[in-house]
């Protein structure tokens, strides 16, 4: 399959690296440095057991690709919508285009420019970090949920799961990708907030009372506004949400990372849409409020 990943950081870059090693045709679109490295040595992926070096094609210029069957968007979701003009080449009548970014409003803007027809929603379940141009860090999981908008449950997206499973993504195809994403944000929306504020691993934010009461209030805001929209949680997923994080203890938060390395963050497509349609609905979040103005507060100057 010829594949195109729009960003070959931590998701994408490990995703585009199992693909490309079971033989499919996959062309990261990259820049600075780590294009440089993936250029001359290739993408090295590193975990507790294993290192892989992935000798991978990259450009920074989607123009040369040309059509692809499958396009993942594997940047951050306040990169997507100046993004979208430029991976217009890459994009013809029966490509599929699968959205990996955290939040619940990514679809939305892709669909606005190329239909609702090429887009596939995914959630991808992964602890990760580029620690170096061409060197990233697989710290935990490594899966893909991922479905048609309309919850049909078509050939093309049980075929996709099944591509990435082969590839070593295990991954399935679901009905309702919407509810999906307002899951994964029940987590997003609290853990990657705390831990940027507080510079700490999830392993360390659980191990403090406290910062788990707040986890606790952060999530059950989300689940409010979430059942307002029509999408409801289960309260038991507050629980999973804290016991499942025991997994990957070790691993620090997209958030936390962008604030460490002076980057914006997602704050705005994690805890600013909580925020914007809890105004809609007259629901008080005054959690996700105060978090989200501490995160902005810090990144006041940053580019």
């Amino acid at each position: 399959m010829k594949i195109a990943v729009l960003g070959a950081g931590a998701v994408g870059g490990f995703f585009g690296a199992k693909l490309a090693t079971l033989g499919h045709n996959v062309t990261f679109i990259a820049r600075g440095q780590h294009l440089a490295v993936i250029q001359q040595k290739g993408l090295l992926i590193k975990s507790s057991e294993t290192e892989i070096l992935v000798k991978a094609v990259a450009t920074n210029n989607p123009e040369t690709i040309g059509v692809v069957k499958l396009l993942m968007l594997a940047i951050k979701a306040h990169q997507v919508k100046a993004a979208l003009g430029s991976i217009a080449p890459l994009v013809g009548p029966d490509t599929m285009i699968l959205t990996l970014q955290n939040g619940i409003e990514t679809e939305e803007r892709v669909i606005e420019v190329f239909g609702i027809e090429r887009v596939i929603a995914g959630v991808a379940y992964i602890a990760s970090e580029l620690m170096a141009p061409g060197v990233i860090l697989l710290e935990g999981l490594g899966r893909i949920h991922l479905g048609e908008l309309d919850g049909t449950m078509t050939d093309r997206v049980s075929s996709l799961a099944n591509t990435l499973t082969e590839a070593g993504i295990p991954s399935k195809a679901l009905p309702d990708m919407i509810d999906g994403k307002w899951r994964k944000l029940l987590w997003n929306a609290a853990f990657n907030p705390v831990t940027a504020l507080t510079g700490k691993s999830v392993g360390d934010a659980i191990q403090n009372t406290e910062t788990v009461l707040t986890l606790r209030a952060a999530m059950n805001e989300v689940r409010a506004v979430a059942a307002a929209e029509g999408h409801d949680i289960d309260p038991g997923l507050v629980d999973h949400a804290i016991d499942r994080t025991v997994n990957f203890s070790e691993s620090r938060t997209s958030m936390l990372q962008d604030l460490s390395k002076g980057k914006t963050t997602e704050i705005d497509d994690l805890v600013g849409v909580i925020i914007k349609k809890a105004k809609k609905h007259n629901i008080p979040v005054p959690v996700c409020t105060t978090l989200y103005a501490l995160v902005k507060a810090k990144e006041m100057g940053l580019p």
